[in-house]
């Protein structure tokens, strides 16, 4: 059971709690008997519902209680729906006071959202290939999908990858390193912020290297360099913890057209200890009430933009001591797109015949297939966001 978004928390957990029949004339049978009839009116298999377990328990099978302290720790460690389902424990017991306490270190809305669109993900996934009208295979076996559906475009892509599970997430969380070209596209590496180090290694072995020798400046690149070809520029904004971030991301679309200037949040999901088993990283839009930059000129801004990728290790995970090695496992990367795109991009598209959409997205899945396995495989910046980058302690803990 989740709270749900919509009326005030405070009022949410107090008009729960008079449901309930939580007052000081109850007696404790009736309040026994209540909180049977709730446990029974449960799903049997949480799983199904959401991948999401239902009580946290200690080793007795007590419930837990936890502090606020905790919760906070929680959300730096990407536990959004551990901390959901604390709340909604305190809100089916009628702890309003404990939990009012609670919410002042924690942002409930935001909370809610993320496990909302988490659950949404795991949804989507679950259900294939249906509801898609296009698809194949790319070279290497990975499957994609997508459809076009007025204004908005839906798609999918699943590829297995043979690789360090803590380097595919971290591959994928960070947004500015996912380019062709990060040296020139990041902006935190350009400041030299956090990647002091490889920038010097770079620039030592660049400058023992003869002009003739530049085959060793290309491999040098090609090490640094992710999958997407469309990112021109990416800069963090603003970070509320090192795994809910905010980040503007310009790109351009030749084949469209089209330049953008969009705002997403990226947002880790930690499910390891949930059944699903897996690390969800969001990219999707930023909270409502944060002020926007506006569209750089001559740029479009997607009215709506999702893209939720799933990261499964396959069999199981190598013990502590080989993952601290980087030991490579399979993992399966599932990656949803959902965006709505502006008026511009859609006037081009009603013109563009299925042959050609279908040669576009067969192309981006090729290259893309590619493209991920090499980045996740080889990239140097990549191994020092890990190391020293601002997520480096969330890395440390699921690697732990």
């Amino acid at each position: 059971m989740f709270v749900r978004c919509g009326a005030k928390p405070q009022q949410q957990f107090k008009a729960k709690a008079a449901a309930t029949g939580h007052s000081s004339s109850s007696s404790n049978e009736e309040q026994e008997e209540q909180e049977e009839q709730k446990e029974q009116k449960e799903p049997e298999d949480i799983a199904s519902a959401g991948c999401i377990a239902d009580e946290v328990v200690g080793e007795g099978g007590e419930a837990v209680k936890v502090g606020s302290d905790e919760l906070r720790q929680w959300l730096r460690e990407g536990r959004f729906i551990a901390v959901n389902r604390r709340l909604s424990q305190a809100t089916r017991a009628g702890d309003t006071d404990e939990v009012e306490q609670e919410l002042e270190h924690c942002d409930l809305e935001r909370v809610q959202l993320i496990t909302g669109r988490c659950n949404d993900m795991l949804a989507t996934v679950g259900r294939g290939a249906s509801g898609y009208l296009g698809g194949g295979k790319a070279p290497g076996g990975a499957e994609w999908n997508y459809t076009v559906e007025g204004s908005n475009i839906r798609a999918r892509m699943v590829q297995t990858c043979h690789v360090d599970f803590i380097r595919a997430v971290a591959g994928m969380a960070e947004v500015d390193l996912t380019g062709d070209s990060p040296m020139e596209q990041s902006m935190r590496w350009k400041r030299g912020r956090t990647m002091s180090g490889l920038s010097r290694r770079s620039r030592t072995r660049e400058s023992t290297t003869s002009p003739s020798d530049s085959h060793v400046r290309i491999s040098v690149a090609m090490r640094s360099k992710g999958f997407r070809t469309d990112l021109v520029e990416v800069s963090e904004i603003e970070g509320g913890t090192p795994v809910d971030t905010v980040w503007q991301v310009i790109a351009a679309y030749p084949s469209l057209r089209s330049k953008a200037d969009d705002i997403l949040s990226s947002t880790i999901i930690d499910l390891m200890d949930e059944p699903a088993r897996a690390v969800c990283v969001l990219l999707h839009p930023p909270p409502a009430n944060m002020h926007l930059p506006t569209p750089r000129p001559q740029h479009n801004r997607c009215p709506f933009m999702q893209i939720s990728v799933l990261l499964e290790p396959l069999g199981e995970l190598p013990p502590g001591s080989l993952r601290a090695t980087g030991a490579t496992v399979p993992v399966r990367i599932t990656r949803i797109f959902d965006v709505e795109v502006p008026y511009a991009v859609r006037k081009i598209l009603q013109f563009l015949p299925t042959m050609i959409m279908r040669g576009i997205a067969n192309r981006t899945a090729t290259d893309e297939e590619q493209g991920i396995n090499s980045y996740l495989q080889q990239s140097e910046i990549l191994t020092r966001a890990i190391e020293v980058g601002s997520r480096a302690e969330f890395y440390g803990r699921l690697r732990a």
